[in-house]
């Protein structure tokens, strides 16, 4: 049985001591894990500017938030295998329509793109013409913080996030469906 003080390899505080690693080196190694932990994976709040982020669409194309600059944003993560995600995707098809094109855009973001004729099965199946984009591993979703699915985002015309809600139901479709009007009317104002 080896001891502990038998080793030859020391520990971080012995080694401080002996003057083989720098206090210096070691106080800033801590502070840049330090701020690399802090940077990932922020839960994105309400009243924050949203990241910019690019992702590329089931169609082959890409989707630059920056460009949707001056739209109320809307957009629903979502995955092929959630049930509440295709019934809030039917409702918001529906929403969309009610505000004009060139000021709202609604997007629909699949965090699990990996099969894509599921995919394109299921927007012929629901009739989705919004852009689907593929979010792959779920990055975006995870960058943002989020949990569970649906997520859905709104996105003011400055860029903000001005709601966040988990889940779907009819309660949270009136509480999207609302702060979309209070959004516009502000705007019309």
């Amino acid at each position: 049985m080896i001891r502990k003080s038998e080793t030859k390899e020391p520990g971080l505080m012995t080694a401080l001591k002996c003057g083989t690693i720098k206090p210096g080196l070691v106080m800033a190694g801590l502070l840049i894990c330090l701020l690399i932990g802090c940077s990932d994976n922020m839960p994105l709040k309400i009243g924050h500017t949203v990241q910019d982020f690019r992702l590329q669409t089931l169609d082959h194309g890409r989707f630059y938030l920056n460009q949707q600059k001056g739209n109320l944003v809307l957009l629903v993560f979502f995955s092929t295998y959630c049930t509440y995600c295709k019934q809030e995707l039917i409702e918001l098809k529906e929403l969309a329509r009610k505000y004009p094109p060139g000021q709202f855009t609604l997007a629909a973001v699949c965090t699990d793109p990996q099969n894509m004729d599921e995919l394109r099965g299921m927007r012929n199946d629901l009739d989705i013409t919004c852009p689907i984009l593929l979010d792959d591993k779920g990055k975006l979703f995870q960058q943002f913080g989020f949990r569970g699915l649906p997520t859905t985002l709104v996105i003011d015309p400055q860029g903000r996030a001005a709601l966040i809600r988990m889940g779907y139901n009819a309660h949270i479709l009136k509480q999207i469906r609302d702060h979309i009007d209070i959004i516009f009317n502000k705007g019309a104002a």
